[in-house]
């Protein structure tokens, strides 16, 4: 009986360890093919975004439909700052650093005029 129980438990140990080694392969394949998805992702988002850049560009007129494409939400505070949301994660970053752009352009315009 004893010799049952010590061969169903060194059964029990090498299938766990077996699905531990399956669980972790799974978990990898599964990142990486959510990074994948993620880089094919940012790329397409990256190219629609330089050929509605590069469109908006040649337009004479500003296009209404251009704007809807590019802007997702305009918001404006108590203080009337003016918040501007794009639907690309890319150019949201311009939200983001805006203290930074406007400082640089202020040395810049102090460059000029000294």
């Amino acid at each position: 009986m004893k010799k049952i129980i010590l061969e169903y438990l060194g059964k029990f140990i090498f299938e766990r360890t077996n699905l531990i080694k399956q669980k972790e392969e799974l978990e990898q394949k599964l990142i990486g093919t959510e990074e994948k998805i993620n880089t094919e992702n940012k790329a397409k988002e990256e190219k629609e975004l330089d050929e509605l850049i590069e469109n908006f560009l040649k337009l004479e007129q500003i296009d209404k439909i251009y704007l809807y494409r590019l802007i997702n939400k305009i918001e404006i505070d108590k203080d009337k700052n003016v918040y501007i949301y794009f639907n690309f994660s890319k150019l949201n970053s311009i939200n983001e650093n805006l203290d930074e752009f406007i400082k640089i352009e202020e040395l810049l315009n102090e460059q000029k005029i000294g």
